[in-house]
């Protein structure tokens, strides 16, 4: 008489859940490791410091860029911003950047002749920034909207 070996129907059950439970475990570990990433990184949506700076060179770059480009520095308020309207007219130059790092910002340079030049950055957010020129530099300050064009 041949007796066949049989696996006990309880076994097989234990295999399944351990392989189960692996799978789970590991699609847990790889979900938990891109949450831990995620955090590190900064939102560069909810990014608005108090202060920074555009040196003399950005400005002068952003003066010469074209619409519909985007616009890299080193500067990282600046850099990956898309310039979306770079008009001339006679001395009268009006630029307009939407700012990566700032949610719904941006940046406006207005120059009228060679005297009077204007930096501000507009948000719909309540982020509002004036620029100061000092030497070789604009710092930019954040400000309450009243304060904007008070020079």
């Amino acid at each position: 008489m041949k007796t066949k070996t049989q696996i006990p129907f309880n076994c097989k059950l234990s295999n399944l859940k351990r392989f189960k439970f692996a799978s789970i475990y590991g699609l847990f570990l790889i979900y938990f490791s891109f949450s831990v990433n995620a955090q590190n990184k900064i939102d560069t949506k909810k990014f608005s410091p108090d202060t920074f700076t555009i040196s003399e060179s950005d400005f002068k770059n952003i003066l010469k860029s074209k619409s519909g480009t985007t616009y890299h520095s080193k500067n990282e308020i600046l850099n990956n911003s898309f310039v979306s309207l770079n008009n001339v007219v006679n001395q009268n130059q009006q630029v307009k950047m939407e700012l990566k790092t700032i949610k719904n910002a941006n940046l406006i340079i207005q120059v009228n002749g060679n005297d009077s030049k204007q930096v501000f950055i507009l948000g719909k957010d309540e982020v509002f920034y004036n620029g100061v020129f000092s030497e070789e530099k604009i710092i930019m300050k954040r400000c309450q909207k009243d304060d904007l064009f008070v020079e």
